[in-house]
């Protein structure tokens, strides 16, 4: 019999990355053992079992999760031919549910979340998606690859597979990498053995995995009464602003651990864990990754596509806490629930998968809270000052008020008459002299009432 054992390298781009820590082996040998043990018997129940969950979220039934059409809610002018896949995002207003392990001594570590990338894959991608996160998900040492699809051989394959895997999970913060052993009888594909790589024990996850959860569910715990999808969204998204700080240098920082263990991380960090903690909400919110470019350059980056009220926003917390000491802890709302227009202008995601429209302005946070000029006659000014002001005093001590000029001849004139004129000490309540950022690229004036 040939033998040949290819080791592929996962594609593990900015967002799907880890830091490597190392390997517990005797944790993956005692794993890959008690999957023996298990037996064809519960091999076949745990598949058996993994159907019947995929069904009953497809279907709404069991779990109430809500689905839609990707054919009727995607558009990619892009990427038209895209559009013949159809398939579901599914799990609203449903958390926590795991699937079955293979017995009790590996607890699988799977929560519910909206599979954004999983049903943009062709039916066998699906089927080893499926099969790679049975294996994940309790953090099994191997997993055989059905090799119906003789495509298991190809790295590109899998790596695309694995990729959305990497994507849709946030919650698999232990998970490094994988390796494929391909196995042939002559001239015929035999086996396609898949060893996942993790980069901590098995103990030490459920540890961790136990303490995220416990600092998700405080926030969450926190929240104000009554908020509307909006309203939870801007408090995930202010919470997760708050509570990091960027460091190129944090630990884990490629993965929600950075976050909520030790509150500093990088874009891909910031980005998995506003949709961890929105996955735990129920609203819908996937993982983008690709590049984006600013005053320094191009560079890898991480941010979140959401779905509000049944129409999509792009968000990225990472530059919504660009502010520094200027306004600390203060989200810079300019990301957040952008359309796609806004975020194209600086952002452009990894090609080969389907994004939906994203044009709406209805959750537009200038919009939405009435910050947005549309002229500077005096009989506007007053009003939407008030309401700049009420939301300010309402945010904490180093809340700004904010307004935004609806175009750019609007944000001109705002600067003549508030700022050139010294108007503005008409309309807050402050001394002599005022502290305030211009942002010319989002039309955006802030003040500082401290």
């Amino acid at each position: 019999m040939a033998r040949l054992r290819a080791i592929l390298a996962a594609w593990l781009l900015a967002a799907a990355g880890l830091l490597c820590t190392g390997c517990d082996t005797e944790e993956l040998e005692a794993a890959k053992a008690r999957l023996a043990q298990a037996g064809e018997s519960a091999e076949q129940s745990l598949e058996q079992s993994l159907e019947q969950s995929l069904e009953q979220s497809l279907e709404g039934g069991l779990l109430g999760w809500q689905g839609f059409d990707i054919e009727e809610d995607f558009r990619d002018t892009q990427q038209s031919s895209a559009l013949e896949v159809t398939g579901r995002w599914v799990a609203e207003g449903v958390m926590g549910v795991e699937l079955p392990s293979l017995d009790q001594d590996v607890p699988s570590f799977r929560e519910v979340a909206p599979l954004f990338y999983y049903y943009q894959l062709d039916e066998g991608e699906r089927r080893i998606y499926e099969e790679m996160e049975s294996c994940i998900s309790v953090m099994a040492a191997q997993e055989e690859l059905p090799i119906s699809d003789t495509r298991v051989e190809d790295h590109h394959f899998l790596d695309r597979v694995y990729t959305a895997l990497s994507l849709d999970h946030p919650e698999y913060f232990y998970l490094e990498g994988y390796e494929v052993e391909i196995t042939h009888r002559g001239e015929h594909l035999y086996s396609a053995g898949f060893y996942p790589m993790y980069n901590q024990s098995a103990e030490e996850a459920r540890r961790r995995q136990a303490g995220i959860r416990q600092r998700a569910e405080e926030i969450l715990a926190s929240m104000p009464q009554g908020l509307d999808q909006y309203g939870q969204v801007k408090y995930a998204f202010a919470q997760i602003v708050g509570r990091t700080t960027y460091n190129q240098n944090a630990p884990d920082n490629q993965n929600i651990c950075s976050v909520f263990e030790g509150g500093q991380s990088v874009c891909t960090g910031y980005a998995k864990s506003l949709q961890y903690l929105l996955h735990r909400m129920g609203i819908q919110c996937a993982l983008v990754t690709g590049v984006a470019e600013d005053q320094e350059g191009r560079e890898a980056h991480a941010w979140n596509l959401a779905r509000i009220d049944g129409k999509y926003y792009y968000l990225d917390p990472t530059w919504g806490d660009g502010f520094g000491e200027a306004f600390p802890d203060w989200p810079d709302y300019s990301y957040f629930c952008m359309t796609a227009e806004e975020i194209g202008r600086s952002h452009s995601a990894d090609q080969g998968w389907i994004w939906p429209a994203a044009d709406s302005q209805d959750a537009d946070y200038f919009v939405r809270e009435g910050l947005e000029f549309v002229d500077v006659e005096r009989q506007s000014l007053d009003p939407l000052f008030q309401r700049a002001l009420a939301l300010a005093q309402s945010g904490g001590p180093h809340a700004p008020v904010e307004i935004r000029g609806a175009n750019a001849q609007v944000f001109e004139k705002l600067k003549r008459e508030l700022l050139e004129e010294d108007r503005i000490f008409a309309y807050l309540p402050v001394g002599d002299y005022l502290t305030y950022v211009e942002d010319a690229r989002w039309l955006v004036i802030r003040f500082q009432l401290e």
